[in-house]
């Protein structure tokens, strides 16, 4: 099912353009962010907490394509792999600090 939900947001990618999906995924991201901050019951969370993932799927996707696209070829591989690196850094941050 994630190889499905994978492909279809590559097609959509596609199909409207890498700019496009960075500003609407970015904006569904944090209107999401908002709905979960504001939650004021279980199912208003779980439903901002799928609209948060779907976000970020998309923004995974569309974003090391964005960036290889407009990068000079002596940068492209060194910026795909930092964004993967700080996305992982950033996402194990809180499990490792004392928050």
């Amino acid at each position: 099912m994630n190889k499905a939900i994978f492909h279809g947001l590559i097609d959509i990618i596609d199909r409207f353009g890498r700019k496009f999906n960075l500003y609407v995924f970015g904006s569904l991201l944090v209107v999401a962010g908002a709905i979960q901050a504001g939650s004021i019951n279980s199912g208003m969370f779980v439903a901002s907490r799928v609209l948060v993932g779907i976000a970020c799927g998309a923004l995974f996707t569309s974003v090391p394509i964005y960036q290889s696209e407009v990068a000079p070829a002596h940068l492209r591989g060194a910026m795909i792999a930092c964004h993967g690196t700080v996305s992982r850094i950033r996402y194990r941050w809180p499990t490792y600090s004392d928050i």
